[in-house]
Order: C-alpha cells, then sequence, then structure tokens
C-alpha cells in the first residue's frame, strides 16, 4: 500500500497546462482545472480533505471518472469526501451520509447512485460530522500528544501566542481566536460568521 499526498501543483494547473502559480489560483481560480486526471487511473482511494468553495475548480467531476472508467487500468473504488461538499470538490459527492448509512456508490457508466458498498462503481463516504465522531480511544493518543504543547503554552503564557516564538508553530496556527478576536490564520471563517 502507498500513501500520497497531491501537493496543490499537484492537484491544478492552469488551463493553457503550463504549471501552478498559488497567488494566481486565488485570484483566478477559473482559470485553473484539475490536473487528478493524471493520477486516477492509478488510485485506489482517494480522501479529500481539503478546503473548498464554490469559486474553485472541482477535483474529481463526473466528466472525469466516466472517461477514465474507459480505461482497462482503471483502479478507483473509493473516495472519502471529509469536506463533504455537495457536488463540490468531488462531484459526485451529491448528498451527506449519516453514520448508520455511511456510503453510496456512484456508477459512471450508468450515471447511476445506489445506497451502500454492494453496486459496482465507486464508493463514497461523506459523512458530514465525522471529525465528531472519534472514539474516546483517539482522544486519549490525542491528549498525550498535545500534553508538551500544555506545557510550553504554561511556561511562556498566553497573551499573543501567535507571535510567541518560544511556542511551536503547529500550536501558534491552531489557534482560532485570541482576545475575543480570529487570528491571521483563522481570518478567512469571517465570512462564515
Amino acid at each position: 500500500m502507498y500513501k500520497i499526498v497531491f501537493l496543490r501543483e499537484e492537484k491544478f494547473r492552469l488551463k493553457n497546462r503550463k504549471g501552478f502559480y498559488f497567488e494566481e489560483y486565488l485570484r483566478n481560480p477559473k482559470d485553473f482545472e484539475s490536473n487528478l486526471y493524471t493520477y486516477l487511473p492509478f488510485i485506489n482511494i482517494l480522501v479529500h480533505s481539503s478546503y473548498w468553495d464554490f469559486k474553485y475548480t472541482s477535483l474529481v467531476t463526473k466528466k472525469m471518472l466516466h472517461r477514465i472508467t474507459k480505461h482497462d487500468q482503471f483502479r478507483l473504488e473509493f473516495t472519502g469526501d471529509l469536506s463533504c461538499d455537495i457536488k463540490g470538490s468531488i462531484k459526485i459527492t451529491h448528498k451527506t451520509t449519516s453514520r448508520d448509512k455511511p456510503v453510496f456508490t456512484y456508477n459512471p457508466i450508468l450515471k447511476k447512485y445506489t445506497d451502500g458498498y454492494r453496486s459496482k462503481g465507486i464508493t463514497d463516504l461523506a459523512v458530514d460530522n465525522l471529525p465528531a465522531e472519534m472514539p474516546g480511544g483517539a482522544s486519549d493518543d490525542f491528549s498525550r500528544l498535545i500534553r508538551e504543547y500544555v506545557y510550553q503554552i504554561t511556561a511562556h503564557g498566553t497573551n499573543d501566542i501567535t507571535k510567541h516564538l518560544a511556542i511551536p508553530a503547529e500550536i501558534r496556527k491552531a489557534v482560532v481566536t485570541q482576545n475575543g478576536r480570529l487570528t491571521g490564520y483563522s481570518s478567512y471563517l469571517k465570512k462564515y460568521l
């Protein structure tokens, strides 16, 4: 089994196929297209967890999947759309699912959805409250991992965590609000408030 984490410049490209420029992507997202078509024939499982907005291009479209299924080497069996954007970045995500019924399957040849995973096609997991489903064991492990960070915060104070260089960058960037205001890393959340 191989795990691949795609970088932005691997996931997207300019429509004229000449590179990826992040600043340009943020200014003019419609000038870009997904580059995953290059990789999808070789992937068994695709897990998408990045932030996405409708102004950006989709990573995986139904048209893309329909074209790729004609290839003999097509392997994609499962997508985990952890962002759960309906008809968003992963276009086959047409609804959110629940813990009791976590998946549905999309058949790109028949262009048909079926609940469950027993049908032929690509099974999609789209449980929108999945982060809240963390079991107690995971919480315990997480607590052990952040213990040292808590000690560092206690030792250095909390007046301005985001700018305190003695506190690790992971913690500085994880702070969402400070003194009643969104931090710089979390300023994108203003539009949702």
